[in-house]
Order: structure tokens, then sequence, then C-alpha cells
């Protein structure tokens, strides 16, 4: 259609059809302006002066800064004994020095390198691999974007350092056959701490002086350190207690201090509610902090605070 003697058209009709089916869809469109205003004001099909399609000109639209500077968050998260020479980041130093050797079967393993998992305490070899196959690809069908840019250099660096880790994670017989893979370097935790808790209600044991069982259910808190314990293993540990005889106060003890003994965890606090036996129920409660830290002062003020508000027994 021939608009170009008119400034304003004032109602405009679609329809689209659909052949295969049949069916239509109609559109109708009211005062449609036209002008030869190129500062964007008029928006797209809009009034003119409507500010509701200003483009908004503050924002700068450059996507070769955003390519070049995309990629100083893998020189962010650069791991290895050689981050400040290979980083794009003058702050950037060495890390994951203290953990760079693994140990599998007798065999010490290099794994120093790689890149921390966002910014975490950890690196993992799975999300790493799938991250250097997505630059690389990147880099294979868009070489020409990176070297106009200058950053040909810089992305080989980065995928390099991918490719260097993740070689290194092969652990290797004498044959040259891979027979192992570290995956994990580090403890993702290590920057905050969390609760586990255990929730035990089937707990028995024997009381030791009548030899007659007792029941009750056992409540484990604590926030690991660098281990902790599986779940089946602690099953199999508290129904060890079904033919033992103790006393309540000393059944929680004894749980936390053998939880101690293997883990080492930063708090610990173990609990019992146990059933009445002759008409008297007990709640014997222990916890332990590593001392001369944050963990022994949070230690006394649980302790110390505990059973302010005791709790209603007619449930048992």
């Amino acid at each position: 259609m021939d608009w170009s003697g008119y400034d304003r058209i004032g109602k405009l009709g679609l329809q689209f059809a659909n052949l295969a089916s049949g069916s239509t869809v109609s559109y109708e469109i009211s005062d449609i302006y036209f002008t030869t205003d190129t500062s964007g004001n008029s928006g797209s099909g809009g009034k003119q002066d409507d500010p509701t399609t200003d483009i908004n000109t503050d924002i700068e639209y450059n996507f070769a800064k955003l390519l070049q500077e995309s990629l100083y968050l893998y020189d962010a998260n650069m791991c290895g004994t050689d981050v400040t020479e290979k980083t794009g980041l003058s702050w950037r130093q060495n890390c994951h020095t203290e953990d760079q050797y693994a140990s599998y079967n007798g065999q010490t393993v290099d794994v120093s390198g790689g890149y921390h998992d966002a910014g975490d305490h950890a690196k993992f070899a799975l999300p790493q691999a799938y991250t250097a196959s997505v630059l690389g690809m990147s880099y294979y069908q868009f070489k020409d974007a990176f070297t106009e840019l200058g950053q040909t250099e810089h992305i080989q660096r980065i995928l390099d350092h991918f490719a260097e880790y993740l070689e290194k994670c092969a652990v290797l017989d004498a044959n040259g056959n891979v027979i192992a893979y570290c995956y994990q370097v580090g403890n993702g935790n290590t920057d905050h701490d969390y609760w586990v808790r255990f929730n035990c209600p089937e707990f028995t044991t024997l009381c030791p002086i009548t030899g007659q069982p007792d029941y009750g259910t056992i409540y484990i808190s604590y926030m690991p350190a660098e281990r902790m314990v599986e779940s089946k293993s602690l099953k199999l540990y508290l129904v060890s207690f079904r033919n033992h005889g103790d006393f309540h106060e000393d059944v929680v003890n004894v749980i936390m201090r053998d939880l101690i003994a293997i883990m080492a965890p930063k708090y610990i606090e173990v609990q019992g509610k146990f059933l009445p036996r002759g008409g008297i129920s007990i709640d014997p409660y222990a916890n332990y902090g590593i001392p001369g830290t944050k963990y022994e002062a949070l230690a006394w003020e649980r302790l110390s605070q505990h059973d302010r508000v005791p709790e209603r027994v007619d449930n048992r």
C-alpha cells in the first residue's frame, strides 16, 4: 500500500488465517501516526511524543565490552599455585594451595588448578567440564569475534587452565589406564556453618538395674567440620544399645563422646526424651563446643538456657 500521502490512519483491520485448520484471528488497530522523527521518541506504532515508547538513551549497549568483562568471572574464580601469573585481575592471589595434593590407594595426585564453584570453597569437576565445553564451543564458533576484540589470548588462557585441571584429576595406573577420577576438591561449606539434626524415635536400651527395656527418642544436632556421620552407620550404632544396660543420663553422654571421637564437630548436642519408667520420665541433655572457640561459648549459652521453659510431658 502507498500511504506516503498520509500522516495518520484512523483505523486498520488485520486478519490472519490458518489454512490448515480454517480458523482466523482478527485485530483492529486505531490511530496510527506516521512521522519522520528519527530521534527514537515516536516509538513503534506509538503516537508521536508518546513517552511510553521512548528509548532509554542513558544505557550503554556495548556487547563487545560485555564479552570482554564477562571473561573476568573466570579470572576471579581461578585456583592453583600459578594464579598470580595467569589471572587477568591484579588482586587475585594463589589459592587452594593447602589441598593441591590428593591421595588414592597410596598414590599422590596433583589436583592443583581449576576454578572455584561460583566463588565457593570447592572445585567440582563436572560443572567445570560443562563450563569449559560451552566456552570452547563459543570460541570455536565465534573465533573471529574474540580475535577482533583482542580476547584470543584471554579465552585460550582460561580454556587451557580448565583443560590442565581436568587432565590432572584423572588417576592413572602403571599402564596409563584411568582407574579413578577426582570429582571434588575442598569443602564447599567452609565459609559458613550449618546444622545437621538426627531424630531417632525408636531408640531402645536396657535398665542397668532391672534389665527391662527402656524406650525413648534421641535427638542429635551438630555443626560439622571436616567429617560427618552417615545415617545408616548411625542407625546401626544406636541399635547396639538395644542389649546394653545403661542409665539414661549416661547414654546421651556416651553417644556424644563417641560422635566427637569420629567426627570432631565444631559443636554437638545430644538430648534424650525417654518414656516414663516407674512414673518418671527423664530428659538428659549434653553438649560440646571446640575449646577456645566461639563454639565453646555457644555450648555454654545453649546449656545455660536449656529447659528454661520445661516441656509438658502429658503426651508421654
